[in-house]
């Protein structure tokens, strides 16, 4: 031991410190050359035998000199760091390698119940709402990394971990779950995940709700919250205030009747945008033209290949639609658009543009555009519509029939010079089955590979469009 250094680990008193203990012990042990090596029974020389030459026979003498002296510092290393109770158990070991030994059959039992105790352990492991996310995958990680070196020779794969820690989130990170799932492949690792997550919590902990417009959080309110809403809550059913319509003893005195549906409106405090103008439910999806929307709070387009500029949102992000249906946004980025103003061309940049694949027309933001450029001016009438941008100069022109729903700007898309990759092998098949209209997955690859020359892997993802058209009503 380095002489002038006094290290205190604590003593080991029993099962309820061991694990701490363990690690501590273990550090002490590796600053002191030759005493991990005594402890683990590699030090040990081996007896050359009584046929050895006489050369052998000194360097065996030497050696096993040097392990007795590293043997005796583990032991001593050992014994002076643990209580006399402690003591008493192994203090019949003659050697730090079988004092060791039986510590660990004390406080772990034998190996194939350790494996076994920390495979139920792992498995059966739940967040505790005490600990935050720091202390929830430290505590995962170190169980898992028992688990790897308990079980020899025999890795187990890191999804494993990384899955048990997403099915152990609370439910207000189901919106992270689903943007982790949108990621690479490649990037989806456990350094991303533990990152990712603790930055997660710390905005679920200290933004605002209403003022931020980086991320969507589903903030989930406790049961106090709920107790203290009640009291100002007025029943759907009797008209009075100070409970709900299941805890209204008219309700139950009249048997119970289907409840009255409370009036609904339209909320914007858990999204970070809202398309006023346009419903999810349309079904004819047109990425082509672009449509004004005076309502929308920023440009949203369902093209990838338009980009000149795109960054991926860190968080979950949601659009609601007009009819409050919520849709998930990719990123942001610049595109240009080609405008067509009485016979002369305009080149429009429009930044901090949304990317939403799911949404069903491109829309141009008249809030955004203002928001940007003060001055601009917004003219409409029943068949035209004119976006003026500083010197009362008109700069996009939008028609639209009587009665005929949104204005569509005389516009043409600008290819972008790269297409924003979303896809990998995993989901390439999914594509062409749904661009050929549905059809069987093992004739789609057969096709794409003659026609196109890709090679497509077959997979066992279920298709929702299929699974809603082969459905059947049941007999009335």
């Amino acid at each position: 031991m380095q002489s002038g250094v006094k290290v205190e680990i604590g003593r080991l008193d029993g099962p309820t410190n061991w694990q701490t203990w363990r690690y501590k012990i273990k550090l002490l042990l590796k600053s002191n050359p030759g005493t991990m090596e005594a402890i683990e029974g590699k030090a040990r020389p081996s007896n050359p035998g009584t046929a050895a030459t006489a050369e052998a026979l000194a360097k065996y003498e030497i050696q096993m000199t040097n392990f007795q002296k590293f043997d005796s510092q583990a032991l001593l290393i050992l014994t002076t760091n643990m209580t006399d109770e402690t003591l008493q158990k192994v203090m019949r070991c003659e050697s730090a390698s079988e004092m060791w030994i039986e510590l660990h059959r004390l406080y772990d039992g034998a190996t194939e119940d350790r494996s076994y105790d920390l495979c139920m352990r792992f498995f059966r492991y739940q967040k505790s709402e005490e600990h935050d996310m720091a202390t929830h995958i430290s505590t995962l990680k170190n169980l898992w990394y028992e688990l790897n070196t308990e079980i020899e020779g025999n890795d187990l794969p890191e999804i494993l971990l990384i899955c048990k820690i997403l099915d152990t989130l609370p439910e207000q990170y189901f919106s992270f779950k689903s943007s982790w799932l949108l990621m690479n492949k490649k990037d989806r690792n456990i350094e991303n995940l533990t990152t990712q997550l603790c930055t997660y919590e710390r905005a679920l902990t200290d933004g605002n709700e209403n003022d931020t417009k980086v991320e969507a959080l589903v903030v989930m309110r406790s049961k106090e919250k709920r107790k203290d809403k009640d009291f100002k809550m007025k029943c759907n059913y009797c008209g009075q205030i100070g409970h709900r319509v299941k805890s209204c003893s008219k309700w139950k005195a009249d048997g119970r009747p289907p409840k009255p549906k409370p009036t609904s409106t339209p909320s914007t405090s858990n999204v970070n945008m809202n398309l006023m103008a346009l419903d999810s439910n349309i079904e004819d999806k047109d990425s082509d033209n672009w449509y004004v929307d005076n309502g929308a709070t920023s440009h949203v387009t369902n093209r990838n290949d338009l980009f000149k500029t795109f960054e991926y949102f860190n968080g979950s992000h949601t659009v609601t639609t007009a009819n409050g249906t919520p849709v998930y946004a990719i990123g942001k980025g610049s595109l240009e658009l080609e405008a067509d103003v009485r016979g002369r061309k305009e080149i429009i940049t429009l930044n901090d543009v949304w990317f939403v694949p799911s949404i069903k027309k491109n829309l141009y933001s008249v809030l955004s555009a203002q928001d940007r450029l003060p001055n601009t001016v917004f003219e409409s009438r029943t068949e035209e519509c004119v976006i003026k941008f500083q010197g009362g100069r008109d700069l996009l022109i939008g028609k639209r029939d009587v009665h005929g729903g949104l204005y569509k700007l005389i516009v043409k898309n600008v290819q972008g010079p790269h297409e924003i990759n979303l896809l990998d092998d995993s989901n390439m098949m999914q594509l062409y089955h749904e661009r050929l209209g549905h059809q069987n997955k093992a004739h789609v690859k057969k096709v794409i590979e003659k026609e196109l020359g890709i090679k497509l892997k077959l997979d066992s993802e279920l298709c929702e469009g299929c699974v809603y058209g082969k459905a059947h009503r049941l007999k009335f």
